[in-house]
C-alpha cells in the first residue's frame, strides 16, 4: 500500500464505524448472556424452592405409606396435561417405585431417575421427547415419620395414638429415617417456554437495534468525520492559494480546533521565515541587477567603440580599451562582492578597501559615461583632484547611482550641475516630477511616485543603495 495515499477521513470513518459496531455487538452479547444467566439463575432458585417445599411437605405415615401436602398447592402448571407449558414432579423410593407424581404426567410419561449422593440438588436442562422442555432438579432425602411430638399433643392426637394397632406402634418405635429403605428420590421440572420466548424477544430486539445502529452509523459517521475534517480542508484550500508572491497570508488560528492550532502556528511562523528569505533573495537580485546595469552599459559601449575603431587609426588604443574593460570588470566584481556580503551577513560583514582616490577624477569618468548615453547636459565645476583614502568601487557606485537618479528625474535636454569639494561632491538637477513631500520617501526601496519612476526596468533602489554604501564609507 502506498502510505502517501492513505486518507485520514476514510480511516476515521472505517475505524469509528467498525469500533461502534464491534462495541455494540460485544455489549449486546454481554447483555444477552447476562440476562440469560440471571433468568436461569432465577428459574433454578425457584426449582430449589419448590424442591425444599416438597421435601418439607412430605412425611411417612405410620402405616408405611407416604403423603405430601405439596399436591394440595394450587400450582396450575403441575396439573396441565395438554399444554406446552406443563411442569412435572415425581417421587420414587429406593426400589424405583413411584410414590407420588404430578397430574401433568401422562400414564406413559416418566421423568429421568437419578440417585443423588453427596449433593443436595442437581439441576440440568430437561428435554424429553413429547414432553414440555424445561429445567429439572434432582434431590434425595430421608422421609420424616408423621409422629406427633409428645410435648405438643391435643386430646384428638392422644386418642389417635391410643387407637394404634400393635404393629403400628412397633413400626413407629422401630422407624429409622436413615435406613436406606426410607431414602427417596425427587425430580421436579419447570417449564422454560416463556423464558425462551423472552430470551428470543431480547435477542430479536438487540439484533434489530444493532441493524438500526449500523445503518445510522454508516449514515452519520461520514458526515461527522467530514465536518470534523473541514478545518483541514480549509487549510488545504488556503495553502493551495499561496504562492511566492503572496506568502504574507496567515492561516487562521483561533477558528481552528485546538488540536491543530500548534501546527498552524508553526506553519505560519515557517511561512513568515520563508517569505522573509524569499524577499531577501529578491532584494539581493534586484540590488545586483540595479548595480550592474551601468557597468554592463559601459562594457557594451566600450565594445562598440572597439569595434568601430578596430580598422581605424584613432586616439584610443586597444591597450586602453582593455584597461578600461578591466577596470569596469573590477568594479562589477567589487559590487557583487559587497552586495553578497551584505546579503549573507549584513553590512558589518563587508570589508571596505582603503585606497587613495581622487573624487574629482571619479566624477569625470562617471559623467563621461552618462554623457555618452543620454541627451542630458552635465556641467562639472572646478574639480578637486586631491586624493582621499576610500573604497574606489563603492565611491564609483555612489556617484553612478546619484547621476542615474538625476538623469531619470530631469527633463529632456536639461542640465545637471556637479560640484566637487575638498571632501565630497554635490549633484543638482531640476525636475517637475517630485514635490517637497516626496523627499522623505526618496531613500525607501521600491518607492515610485510617478510614471517616470514606474519604469519596469527600474526598481527604485538607487538612493537606498547609496545610503548603504555611504554607511560603509562613513560618508
Amino acid at each position: 500500500m502506498n502510505k502517501s495515499r492513505v486518507s485520514i477521513q476514510r480511516h476515521l470513518v472505517v475505524y469509528l464505524t467498525t469500533t461502534t459496531i464491534v462495541l455494540f455487538g460485544l455489549s449486546a452479547l454481554g447483555l444477552y448472556f447476562y440476562m440469560r444467566h440471571a433468568f436461569y439463575e432465577q428459574l433454578d432458585g425457584n426449582l430449589e424452592h419448590l424442591a425444599e417445599e416438597f421435601i418439607s411437605e412430605t412425611e411417612r405415615r405410620i402405616d408405611g405409606g407416604v403423603e405430601c401436602e405439596f399436591e394440595e398447592l394450587d400450582l396450575e402448571s403441575f396439573r396441565k396435561k395438554d399444554s406446552g407449558k406443563r411442569a412435572y414432579y415425581e417421587l420414587i423410593d429406593h426400589r424405583g417405585k413411584v410414590l407420588i407424581r404430578s397430574a401433568s404426567l401422562a400414564a406413559d410419561e416418566k421423568l429421568p431417575r437419578r440417585r443423588v449422593s453427596g449433593e443436595r440438588f442437581i439441576i440440568e436442562p430437561f428435554n424429553a421427547p413429547g414432553m414440555a422442555p424445561g429445567r429439572i432438579i434432582f434431590a434425595s432425602f430421608s422421609i420424616e415419620l408423621d409422629d406427633d411430638d409428645d410435648d405438643d399433643l391435643d386430646p384428638g392426637d392422644l386418642a389417635e395414638m391410643a387407637a394404634r394397632t400393635p404393629s403400628e406402634k412397633a413400626y413407629v418405635d422401630s422407624y429409622d429415617k436413615e435406613d436406606p429403605k426410607n431414602i427417596t428420590f425427587l425430580a421436579i421440572t419447570e417449564n422454560t417456554s416463556d423464558l425462551k420466548r423472552t430470551l428470543f424477544m431480547l435477542a430479536l430486539g438487540l439484533s434489530v437495534t444493532g441493524m438500526v445502529l449500523v445503518g445510522v452509523t454508516l449514515l452519520l459517521v461520514p458526515k461527522i468525520v467530514r465536518n470534523a475534517c473541514r478545518p483541514m480542508l480549509e487549510i488545504a484550500k488556503l495553502t493551495g492559494q499561496m504562492g511566492a508572491d503572496n506568502l504574507d497570508v496567515q492561516l487562521p488560528v483561533m477558528e481552528m480546533p485546538i488540536e491543530i492550532r500548534p501546527i498552524i502556528v508553526k506553519f505560519n511562523q515557517f511561512i513568515e521565515r520563508l517569505d522573509a528569505s524569499i524577499q531577501k533573495e529578491r532584494r539581493f537580485s534586484r540590488n545586483l541587477a540595479h548595480e550592474l546595469r551601468t557597468p554592463v552599459t559601459e562594457i557594451r559601449s566600450l565594445m562598440e567603440v572597439a569595434a568601430d575603431t578596430s580598422d581605424k587609426d584613432t586616439a584610443i588604443t586597444s591597450q586602453e580599451i582593455y584597461h578600461q574593460g578591466a577596470m569596469i570588470s573590477q568594479r562589477m566584481s567589487r559590487i557583487i562582492e559587497v552586495l553578497s556580503a551584505i546579503h549573507q551577513g549584513g553590512e558589518q560583514a563587508v570589508l571596505v578597501a582603503s585606497v587613495p582616490q581622487s573624487i574629482g577624477l571619479a566624477l569625470e569618468r562617471s559623467i563621461a559615461v552618462f554623457a555618452s548615453q543620454t541627451q542630458t547636459r552635465f556641467n562639472l565645476g572646478e574639480s578637486n583632484y586631491e586624493k582621499i583614502v576610500i573604497d574606489p568601487e563603492l565611491l564609483r557606485a555612489v556617484i553612478d547611482n546619484l547621476l542615474m537618479n538625476a538623469v531619470v528625474h530631469s527633463p529632456d535636454n536639461s542640465q545637471i550641475s556637479v560640484f566637487c569639494h575638498a571632501d565630497g561632491f554635490s549633484i543638482v538637477n531640476t525636475t517637475t516630477d517630485l514635490e517637497q513631500a516626496d523627499l522623505a520617501f526618496l531613500k525607501e526601496p521600491f518607492w515610485q511616485q510617478d510614471a517616470a519612476r514606474s519604469d519596469p526596468d527600474r526598481f527604485g533602489l538607487g538612493l537606498t543603495l547609496v545610503a548603504v554604501y555611504l554607511r560603509l564609507l562613513n560618508g
